[in-house]
């Protein structure tokens, strides 16, 4: 788990770099985007396209919000379209990812 707690920090990057390298020696590995004002981890996967947010909306499906980073086999989960996921969102889903990733 890597996260960020104030600005300017380069999370998301050490988060893409770690996760690649983990996914590069075969383990199985999800990045979940949840700051949705600065989106960097979303924009591996394409911009507009389903995330958590759109999942909490009931907008669209857990497995569609599960994407594969196009330079790895790491999955991606967007921060989505609709705005910040939730606490609960966010729990609910680090939770539900944890039982199928490393």
């Amino acid at each position: 788990l890597v996260i960020a707690t104030r600005d300017g920090l380069a999370a998301s990057g050490v988060a893409l770099a770690l996760g690649r390298e983990l996914a590069a020696g075969g383990r199985r590995v999800v990045l979940v985007d949840l700051d949705a004002d600065n989106a960097f981890l979303s924009l591996l996967v394409g911009q507009g396209v389903a995330g958590l947010s759109d999942f909490a909306a009931g907008a669209a499906g857990f497995g569609d919000i599960i994407h594969t980073d196009t330079q790895s086999t790491c999955h991606v989960v967007p921060a989505g379209n609709l705005g910040a996921p939730t606490a609960d969102m966010a729990a609910f889903a680090v939770e539900a990812l944890s039982r199928g990733y490393e």
